[in-house]
């Protein structure tokens, strides 16, 4: 790890998400870096504890069915009093129980709230990540349409050239048909290669913008807001059953809680493997996307483009028009000393403005190809969008989930302990109740001198003062 360390390149430092997403432990094999050691070793270590924690949860949800069909015949497993306690220490017991129950099921319908909406703070780093992957894709579309329009413009010229040319060829006249054509042929050539090079990628950058704003954005915050909505109103649901202190209800959201638990731990075990794999790349991401690339022509233009190192790859075809306009405009000089017919020379001076215009255009592609300009994209793309924006949202919304998990798994299971108190008996007894002494008589006062029998016994109280006779609590 400290290898990978001092190998990070200069302009670019992981933030601490995604330094966070690279410490974390690994399963089979411990990875030496993205892709390595190889590319199966990689991805085995990658996926192994996501695979186990899935796994394990599908093993703890039959379990769980398991268990409550055992509570119809098996009273252990009731996690209730057989009946009412009737020492003071079992009773205090009993709703230290309830108690301890009751705060657990808040304290996770609580989780499942505040990571509802925490995940919104992830989402907002995503959705900053994607605006600036597209910005960045506008510069870089901006530039090959430019391109491309110089290229067009090339291309023109080159055709009014072929005219003037195949004119000249045809003429007849001594001295004025000896047209170089395989700088023709060159120059054709190395303008098509350009042409292919500058004009696919405009219209694949744009279609990726609007597929990366239709799913990666808004897509996305739609299928949010749906799972942020149906959590919450899992959770009221549970408060409501638990205010009417509904069995039944908390019952029904049983299957309901049980499938979210299950489809809320594969979306976040997902999750772990997108995640890990993007914080490896990013950790050192130039070198890691250089290195991923084959070998060949591939390889050369990434290098090139996101670290400036090695040479134009464009450099080829602008030579090969470069040296076909050198050899036209030599050959259409020497043309013109030799051709003294005023209509061919009127084709060569058209001719040689064509080369002309091809050569100025040349020029300003060339300057267009070099590394700045598409660092600039890269660095706007790559580092900001995807590694410091866009991971960051993926880790946020990826721990959020795995709160959401838990939280609804927990309170799933503590909804069937505390429904257990819903009876009067077990809910009402508090600790208040519990010391309440019984109600002191209230009798009528009695006028003195009257007579007052206290029961049916012998026994007779004369009222002295005009008060009732004492209670027995209050001897």
């Amino acid at each position: 790890m400290e290898t990978m360390r001092a190998l990070l390149s200069a302009d670019y430092k992981p933030n601490g998400f995604v330094e966070a997403i690279n410490d974390m432990p690994r399963g089979m094999a411990a990875s030496e870096g993205f892709l390595k050691p190889d590319f199966q070793t990689y991805f085995l270590g990658l996926a192994t504890m996501p695979i186990a924690v899935f796994v394990l949860c599908i093993v703890a949800c039959i379990l769980f069915l398991v268990a409550m069909l055992l509570r119809c015949c098996c009273w252990c497993v009731k996690c209730k009093p057989r009946e009412m306690p009737e020492t003071e220490q079992d009773k205090l017991l009993l709703i230290k129980r309830r108690t301890n129950k009751l705060i657990t099921f808040l304290v996770f319908i609580a989780v499942i709230v505040v990571a509802d909406h925490a995940g919104f703070w992830g989402m907002a780093k995503f959705n900053d990540g994607m605006k600036s992957i597209q910005d960045g894709m506008g510069v870089l579309k901006d530039n090959f349409n430019g391109l491309d329009g110089s290229v067009v413009s090339m291309s023109t010229s080159t055709d009014t050239l072929s005219y003037n040319m195949n004119l000249l060829e045809t003429s007849g006249v001594p001295g004025c048909t000896s047209v170089p054509g395989s700088s023709l042929d060159s120059l054709s050539s190395g303008i098509d290669t350009l042409s292919g090079l500058t004009s696919a990628p405009g219209t694949y950058i744009e279609f990726a913008q609007v597929y990366i704003q239709q799913y990666a954005v808004e897509g996305k915050n739609s299928a949010y807001y749906i799972f942020y909505a149906i959590l919450l109103s899992v959770a009221a649901m549970y408060l409501v059953a638990l205010f009417f202190r509904s069995k039944r209800f908390m019952m029904m959201l049983l299957p309901l809680s049980l499938i979210l638990t299950i489809l809320l731990t594969l979306f976040y075990v997902v999750e772990w493997i997108v995640v890990t794999l993007f914080g490896d790349l990013c950790y050192d991401v130039t070198d890691n996307i250089v290195s991923a690339a084959p070998a060949g022509d591939l390889k050369d233009i990434l290098r090139y483009y996101t670290q400036c190192a090695g040479t134009n790859p464009f450099d080829s075809p602008f030579d090969t028009v470069e040296s076909a306009i050198t050899g036209l405009e030599n050959g259409f000089t020497t043309l013109a000393g030799t051709c003294n017919s005023p209509t061919q020379d009127g084709y060569i001076v058209s001719a040689q403005a064509a080369v002309a215009s091809i050569k100025t255009s040349l020029g300003g592609i060339n300057s267009a190809f070099e590394c700045g300009p598409y660092m600039s994209a890269y660095d706007k793309m790559v580092e900001v969008g995807i590694c410091d924006q866009g991971v960051a949202g993926m880790f946020v919304m990826w721990v959020c989930h795995i709160f959401l998990a838990w939280g609804i798994s927990i309170s799933m299971f503590t909804s069937t302990l505390v429904w257990q108190y819903f009876e009067p008996e077990y809910w009402n007894i508090t600790k208040d109740t519990l010391y309440e002494k019984p109600p002191e008589q209230e009798l009528e006062a009695i006028p003195v001198g009257v007579t007052h029998y206290a029961d049916s016994s012998v026994q007779m109280h004369v009222v002295q003062h005009g008060h009732p006779p004492k209670h027995d609590s209050m001897i």
